[in-house]
């Protein structure tokens, strides 16, 4: 009983991979390196539940969509489950409403809600969205359906994603 969990390597090893994969790339969102993102995605699943894979998950979220990282090398060094969950928050060809369909549970509904949540953090100081694919208004409707979809399982989470976003609103459109 106690002692730390038998699968505790796998955030560690998860943490350092991330640090390799992005190492060079920075946040549009203000220029800071992108595994501040990681961290703070990590961080943010780790303040709800335990589970080292989930947990190494959420600082492999971007691995498949923004590095050359490849899904057989995901599965190897962490396993079916690890990847799964990976698979599950990685938008696939931007695609909201697939995004959104693989929202389809609690482990899935915390990455993703948590990257959302950093992300809305990092709109709030944007300047510039012409870096962005989507103008900051669609990317807030984007953001409000992924939090209707954490609210099922995290309504605490949603509401914080749901309090930030208006945040990004009203510095959008002032009145």
């Amino acid at each position: 009983a106690g002692g730390p969990h038998p699968q505790e390597w796998i955030i560690t090893k998860a943490q350092e991979t991330a640090h390799r994969l992005h190492r060079d790339q920075v946040r549009k969102s203000g220029g800071l390196p992108y595994i501040s993102h990681l961290e703070n995605v990590a961080n943010i699943v780790a303040s709800y539940v335990a589970d080292p894979e989930i947990i190494a998950a959420a600082y492999l979220h971007d691995t498949l969509e923004d590095t050359s990282y490849k899904p057989s090398q995901l599965k190897a060094d962490f396993g079916a489950r690890v990847l799964r969950l990976v698979q599950s928050v990685t938008k696939p060809n931007k695609d909201i409403k697939a995004y959104l369909a693989n929202i389809a549970n609690a482990d899935t509904a915390l990455i993703a809600g948590a990257d959302k949540l950093d992300n809305t953090r990092g709109m709030r100081e944007v300047t510039d969205w012409s870096v962005f694919n989507y103008s900051p208004i669609e990317k807030v409707r984007q953001y409000r359906l992924v939090s209707h979809k954490v609210a099922a399982y995290w309504p605490d989470l949603a509401k914080e994603i749901d309090r930030q976003l208006s945040l990004v609103e009203k510095r959008l459109l002032p009145l």
